[in-house]
């Protein structure tokens, strides 16, 4: 009896079973899940790998099923015993359906690339011992907003505090409330130059239970960062993600609390196959897994500002700075006024004085435009031809260090023309001012000055890091830089801020052009 035990338990054991799998590659068929055989117990999230014609895929098993009237492949092999959490198979379906994805793209955004590439030990840098929350005590204004978050039955709230008022302190204090409680914290911020800044604060409070990742990342190192969060759910351990909006597909143990700072930013889309917004998924996201969602912003969207009104996410205000600093004043400066240009056709008379002024007291002036580059357009002067995209119809943008014409939305590139392509005409214009060109202008007018430029262009993690500590030590006295120095930030040795041509962005063809420009605008400020 006992050998026949054993001979029937072998044979259950071995017995070909059957699986609905979703493979990485794109096959344009039905619902791109397919179902496959295998001679052992699977469960539910299994990444396994099978072959799609003579292509080999990875895939994740969704479920077991009953053997089908079809005959089926066997799956290939089982990739290492790495399990993609069940609600994250929650999360991949719904977006799937809600964003008319095929799965293989939701997959192929939510997995790391390279899953069965055989890697080296990398070294991590080390990081300081958790500090505990700063010992300051909260202000009133932030002790009620804390109040009211923690009492509000509403799963989403809607943090609007002005810029200067300490949002992030909130959430530093939310954050070691989730831990308390063995629950993991998702902090998603829109820009990698928000990503230093806000990574120190929280490693000095947490220390090691901090992970972090942003846009930059190599594709190891996106790898390393999957497997320490799923390591971490292995051991049951909670943690506290930072960085963009592919953090919330991150294999962490027990979600409990979901930050979106900043969340009014246009980041949070992503322009790609599956197009997603992070914060309808965040939302979707913290139903699943019964987390909190926090949204905070000085300049909520107003989508989220009228859900926060008609009561259907909670709504915590902070209209006062927490050092006291009172809010800028602001200057507008009409620039049809030709005579403001006499020094530059970029820079006016009031902002030179200022500037001025700021240097003579040793002390920081911010640059803001809206444009990298060198200028923002090339014209004929014969016929008024404007070089523009053959993919997205908008102008090229000169790059005078690539002698290139460059697309922002798609990265068409071409050579800068000798004749107009229209006129044959040979007198084509650069006009418009970019972060390059502004440079070299400030350079003119202030030989003496430091001067930084952070853009999308020098956006290394190195120049970034650099550029802040610059700015934190005093040995930057002009930076100058695009949206990515606009939001969030804490530098308080700034003491003028100069945003040139400030109306550009109202004549994109975007109908939230006047919503957009009026937030940062107010980011800057």
């Amino acid at each position: 009896m006992q050998f026949f035990a054993l001979t029937y338990n072998q044979t259950m054991t071995n017995a070909v079973r059957y699986y609905l799998v979703a493979p990485l590659t794109y096959t344009g068929r039905g619902d791109g899940t397919f179902t496959y055989e295998y001679s052992d117990v699977l469960g539910a999230g299994s990444l396994v790998t099978v072959s799609i014609g003579p292509r080999i895929s990875i895939a994740v098993v969704l479920s077991e099923v009953s053997k089908p009237a079809f005959a089926t492949k066997p799956i290939a092999d089982l990739i290492d015993k790495a399990t993609v959490p069940a609600y994250l198979i929650e999360l991949a379906t719904w977006m799937s359906d809600y964003y008319a994805a095929s799965p293989s793209s939701v997959w192929s955004t939510i997995l790391p690339t390279g899953l069965t590439t055989k890697r080296r030990e990398v070294k991590t840098r080390k990081i300081r011992e958790a500090g505990g929350l700063p010992p300051e005590a909260l202000s009133a204004e932030q002790t009620a907003a804390l109040a009211a978050m923690r009492k509000s039955p509403l799963r989403a709230q809607l943090l609007h505090g002005v810029t200067g008022s300490g949002k992030t302190r909130l959430y530093l204090e939310l954050a070691a409330e989730a831990l308390a409680a063995s629950r993991s914290v998702i902090i998603l911020v829109p820009e990698i130059t928000l990503t230093p800044q806000i990574v120190g604060q929280f490693e000095a409070v947490f220390g090691t239970q901090v992970l972090t990742s942003h846009s930059k990342l190599t594709e190891a190192e996106r790898h390393r960062i999957w497997q320490q969060a799923y390591d971490a759910g292995q051991a049951e351990r909670p943690v506290i993600v930072i960085g963009p909006r592919s953090c919330l597909f991150l294999p962490i143990y027990k979600l409990g609390l979901i930050i979106v700072d900043e969340e009014h930013e246009t980041s949070y889309k992503q322009e790609q196959h599956p197009k997603y917004h992070a914060v309808v998924v965040a939302a979707k996201l913290a139903h699943i897994t019964d987390a909190k969602l926090i949204l905070g912003s000085a300049t909520p969207a107003l989508s989220e500002l009228y859900l926060a009104r008609e009561g259907r996410i909670g709504l915590a205000t902070m209209y006062h700075r927490v050092n006291g600093i009172p809010l800028p004043e602001a200057a507008v400066i009409d620039m049809r006024n030709k005579e403001l240009f006499t020094l530059s056709k970029f820079i006016t008379q009031p902002l030179y004085a200022a500037i001025s002024q700021t240097l003579a007291d040793g002390r920081q002036t911010l640059l803001y435009l809206n444009r990298r580059g060198s200028a923002s357009s090339q014209v004929c002067g014969d016929c008024g031809h404007v070089t523009i995209c053959p993919n997205c119809q908008l102008p090229l943008t000169f790059h005078a260090d690539l002698m290139r014409l460059i697309c922002h939305h798609c990265n068409f590139r071409q050579a800068n023309a000798a004749v107009c392509p229209e006129c044959n005409g040979s007198d084509l214009k650069l006009l418009g001012g970019g972060t390059k060109r502004i440079e070299a202008e400030v350079e003119r007018l202030w030989p003496e000055a430091r001067v930084a430029r952070l853009d999308r262009d020098s956006a290394t993690i190195g120049h970034i890091k650099a550029v802040f500590s610059g700015l934190s030590d005093g040995s930057i006295d002009i930076i100058i830089g695009t949206q990515m120095i606009a939001k969030g930030l804490d530098l308080p040795a700034i003491d003028t801020i100069g945003i040139v041509s400030a109306d550009t962005m109202l004549h994109l063809p975007d109908f939230t052009a006047a919503e957009r420009t009026f937030d940062l605008i107010s980011q800057v400020s």
